[in-house]
C-alpha cells in the first residue's frame, strides 16, 4: 500500500489526533493510547472449514471489553502461529503495525495476571499520518484498573498522561481533556485536548512525540548535502575563472579533466536534537574555457551518515549525482557570473533502536545555485571579490515501512554573500573566504518550522593551489563554520585539473 503525503500535509496533523478522521489503513492516536489499556484477549476467527489453529483472522479484546479486528498481513499465516512469537506484524483494522511482547510470546499478554498485578506491557509501532510511531505501555503497580495517571513512550520516550479526575484510558478520545508531560517536566498539553489543538499547535506537538524524527533527520541531511556537493563544484568554478589567468598558477584556456573529493565531519541540531555524522564526496568532471565561457560537467557519488536522538536513530542516505555548470566573465574578468544544476538519485536507511525494522528510502534530490562575484582592484599582488547569490534544493523521497510506502518530500532554500581572497605566492596561490548562509526555506514553505529554526551559518574556506607540470595543478582546502549554527562542519577538500 502507498500512501503519497508532502511534508505539508504530513505534519497537520488534526486529523490523525482525533478519532474518526484519519487516513485509511492507519489508525489514530487516540485508538493506539486506548490500546495500551491493556489486552485480555485474542479472538480467532476461522472461516470455513478453518480449525481455530488456522484462522488468519480475529480480533483483540481489551480491558474496557471494547475489540479491535486484526488479522494476518499475508493472508495465509494463521494467527495463532504469528502470536506464538514474542514479536509479530498485525493488520488492525487494515492498518500495519508491530505488535511486541516484553516478555514471553504475544498470547501471553491475554492472560490477566493475579490479584491486583497489571496486564503485562507491551510495544506497537505503526503509522499516523504516514509517520513511525511506536507507542509503549508501561506497566502500573497500581491495580487492573486503568489509573488516571499513566506513563507511555512515544518512540522510546516517557510521557506522563494524566487523565480526568475517575477516568481510564477506556474513557479516552480525541476530545477528553488531557495534561501530557515529558520526562524533564515540561508540559505539553494542559487539560486541553487532542481534538482543540489548532493547526500549528498540533505541529509542534506531533514533533515532541517524535512523530517527526524521520523528516528532522532527512532535513539534517540534507542541509549537509546543500554544503557539500555545490561547494566542491563551486570551487572549480573559482579556480577556472579567477582574474589572474595571467600567472604562472592561473587556469588557461583550454579543454580540462578534474577529480575532486571532500571529507566532512558534521554535527548540528534540528527540531528532534542535537545530531552528528560524517560525509564523503568524489566527483569528476570535464570542463573548457573560451574567452569568458565556462561550460562543464561533472559526475560522482556524495553520501552523509547520521546519527541523532542520542544515538538510538541512524540515516545513511547518498547515491550518484550529475551537476552540469556555466561561468560567464564580464567587465575585463572582473565581474564572474555562475550556475549550477544538480541531480542525485538517492537510497538509503532510517533506523532506529525502537522500532522492529529499517525504513527504507529512495527518490532523488534536484536543485541548483546562481551567484555573483565582482573583483575589486588589486591591492598589491592581493585581490579581493565580494560575492552573493541563492540556492535550492528539493528532495522527494519515499519510505518504505511495514509494508507502506509514504513521502517524504521537502525543500530548502539558501541565500549567501561574503568575500573572496587570492594573494599568489612563491609556490603557489593562497585562497580564502568568508561566506554567510542564511536559510530562507520558510519564506516560501511555512511547514519547515517545525522541523529546524530559519538558522544561518557562516563558514570560513582556506585553501592553497600550485601547479605540479605544464598544465596539471592540485587545490587543497579545508573548511569550516565558525561562529553558533545548527548546520556545523569541518571539511577537508583535494581536487587535481588536467589542461589537454
Amino acid at each position: 500500500m502507498k500512501t503519497k503525503t508532502p511534508l505539508a500535509a504530513t505534519i497537520a496533523l488534526t486529523g490523525a489526533l482525533t478519532q474518526g478522521a484519519v487516513a485509511a489503513e492507519e489508525l489514530s492516536l487516540p485508538t493506539l493510547i486506548t490500546l495500551s489499556q491493556g489486552i485480555v484477549a485474542f479472538d480467532l476467527a476461522p472461516e470455513g472449514d478453518e480449525s481455530p489453529l488456522e484462522a488468519t483472522r480475529g480480533s483483540i479484546m481489551l480491558l474496557d471489553g471494547s475489540t479491535l479486528a486484526i488479522r494476518s498481513p499475508d493472508g495465509s499465516t494463521p494467527l495463532a502461529e504469528l502470536l506464538d512469537d514474542r514479536q509479530a506484524t498485525l493488520l488492525f483494522e487494515e492498518a500495519p503495525g508491530t505488535l511486541s511482547a516484553s516478555s514471553g510470546d504475544l498470547a501471553g499478554l491475554a492472560l490477566m495476571p493475579p490479584g491486583d498485578a497489571a496486564p503485562p506491557p507491551f510495544t506497537i509501532s505503526t503509522l499516523v499520518e504516514s509517520r513511525p510511531l511506536t507507542l509503549g505501555q508501561v506497566a502500573s503497580t497500581e491495580g487492573i484498573a486503568t489509573p488516571d495517571s499513566v506513563t507511555l513512550t512515544f518512540n522510546d520516550e516517557p510521557f506522563t498522561l494524566r487523565l480526568p479526575e475517575g477516568s481510564t484510558l477506556a474513557d479516552f478520545s480525541g476530545t477528553t481533556p488531557i495534561t501530557l508531560v515529558d520526562a524533564d517536566g515540561r508540559v505539553l498539553l494542559d487539560e486541553r485536548s487532542l481534538a482543540s489543538l489548532s493547526g500549528s499547535e498540533a505541529n509542534a506537538f506531533a514533533a515532541r512525540l517524535g512523530l517527526l524524527d524521520v523528516d528532522m533527520a532527512l532535513r539534517a541531511a540534507q542541509k549537509q548535502a546543500m554544503a557539500q556537493s555545490v561547494g566542491v563544484i563551486g570551487q572549480q568554478i573559482d579556480t577556472a575563472m579567477h582574474p589572474h589567468r595571467e600567472d604562472h598558477f592561473g587556469r588557461q584556456e583550454g579543454l580540462y579533466a578534474w577529480v575532486a573529493s571532500e571529507y566532512r565531519d558534521m554535527q548540528g541540531r534540528t527540531g528532534n536534537g542535537d545530531y552528528e555524522g560524517e560525509g564523503s564526496l568524489a566527483l569528476f568532471g570535464v570542463e573548457t574555457r573560451r574567452d569568458n565561457l565556462l561550460a562543464g560537467v561533472s559526475l560522482g557519488y556524495g553520501q552523509v551518515s547520521l546519527d541523532s536522538r542520542s544515538g538510538r536513530m541512524t540515516t545513511d542516505l547518498g547515491g550518484t549525482l550529475i551537476a552540469p555548470y556555466g561561468a560567464l566573465s564580464l567587465a575585463d574578468g572582473r565581474l564572474v557570473l555562475d550556475a549550477i544544476l544538480l541531480y542525485q538519485s538517492l537510497d538509503g536507511t532510517n533506523q532506529a533502536s525502537y522500532r522492529p525494522e529499517d525504513l527504507a528510502l529512495d527518490g532523488h534530490r534536484w536543485g541548483g545555485r546562481a551567484s555573483g562575484t565582482y573583483y575589486l582592484p588589486a591591492f598589491g599582488s592581493a585581490l579581493v571579490g565580494l560575492t552573493a547569490g541563492g540556492l535550492y534544493l528539493e528532495d522527494d523521497l519515499e519510505g518504505h515501512y511495514l509494508g507502506t510506502t509514504s513521502d517524504y518530500g521537502i525543500e530548502l532554500g539558501e541565500l549567501f554573500a561574503g568575500a573572496t581572497l587570492s594573494v599568489p605566492f612563491a609556490t603557489g596561490r593562497l585562497q580564502a573566504s568568508l561566506i554567510h548562509h542564511h536559510d530562507v526555506t520558510t519564506d516560501f514553505d511555512r511547514t519547515a518550522e517545525v522541523l529546524d529554526a530559519a538558522d544561518g551559518r557562516t563558514e570560513l574556506a582556506l585553501g592553497v593551489s600550485h601547479e605540479l607540470a605544464n598544465g596539471l595543478d592540485v587545490t587543497l582546502q579545508g573548511r569550516t563554520v565558525i561562529g553558533s549554527s545548527d548546520t556545523e562542519f569541518h571539511a577537508l577538500q583535494a581536487s587535481m585539473a588536467y589542461r589537454f
